[in-house]
């Protein structure tokens, strides 16, 4: 019995010294004990996708005029429906629950017009503008930037109607 006792008043009175112990002290600020570093953004793009430089130099413009330091980049690619199921696959969410905006083709194409010759690009002239512009933004996520894809598209070198997709990326470091 005596051998039983003996580890119990050990353990009884390591407990009782902890207790006179003060308080713990805790640091002012989060210990960091591992960081991964300056996120660096990823662009996904879909595999038939095509550069639209004319479309990144002036999205990269108009930032600057803003004093917004964001990463541009432009490209078009096919159908719509085939371009919002790509970014829903990257960003993990259902096509289906994307928020579509359809608006009046003319005036989506009067107001690129208006802001390519604001930044100093001339659009030509071009058909007249029918039908509605689908459209789907999706915000950054970590990594992954901003997306907006809009189709048709006004082409700001021919000054016609694209019924392919555009694809702008905007990045900002967070």
């Amino acid at each position: 019995m005596r051998a039983r006792t003996v580890p119990l008043l050990v353990i009884a009175a390591a407990a009782l010294t902890a207790c006179g112990r003060g308080e713990v002290q805790t640091p002012a600020k989060p210990l960091v004990l591992w960081s991964s570093g300056t996120v660096k953004a990823r662009f996904p793009i879909p595999p038939e996708a095509a550069w639209r430089p004319v479309y990144q130099r002036l999205r990269s413009k108009d930032e600057a005029l803003r004093d917004n330091h964001s990463q541009w980049a432009c490209y078009s690619s096919g159908r719509f429906e085939d371009v919002l199921r790509f970014y829903a696959t990257a960003y993990g969410f259902s096509a289906r629950a994307a928020g579509i905006t359809i608006s009046p083709a003319g005036e989506v194409f009067s107001k690129v017009r208006r802001e390519a010759a604001r930044l100093g690009h001339e659009v030509p002239r071009g058909p007249a503008s029918a039908g509605d512009v689908r459209s789907v933004r999706i915000g950054q996520r970590q990594d992954l930037p901003m997306v907006l894809i809009e189709s048709p598209y006004l082409d700001l070198t021919s000054g016609q109607i694209n019924r392919g997709t555009l694809i702008s990326m905007c990045w900002t470091e967070p």
